[in-house]
């Protein structure tokens, strides 16, 4: 299965809110789904460990959690 995650959460949380929140390097506001798709690329560098001046990687991804075993 394949899933549209840019359009799922434009869908869910609503376009305005990304709309313009990111600029261009001309100082342009981006429209909704290129501020989206700018700010879930620089997420995943941060992640990876590099270093962004929009985002920060979430504490819930950061804190190792404990694998399940199967069976207990």
């Amino acid at each position: 299965m394949q899933v549209n995650l840019i359009g799922m959460i434009l869908n869910n949380v609503g376009r305005r809110y990304f709309d313009g929140l990111v600029m261009d390097d001309d100082g342009v506001p981006l429209p909704p789904a290129d501020s989206l798709h700018t700010l879930i690329m620089e997420y995943a560098k941060v992640v990876n460990g590099g270093t962004s001046d929009l985002v920060v990687a979430s504490r819930e991804v950061l804190t190792p959690t404990p694998l399940l075993r199967a069976g207990g």
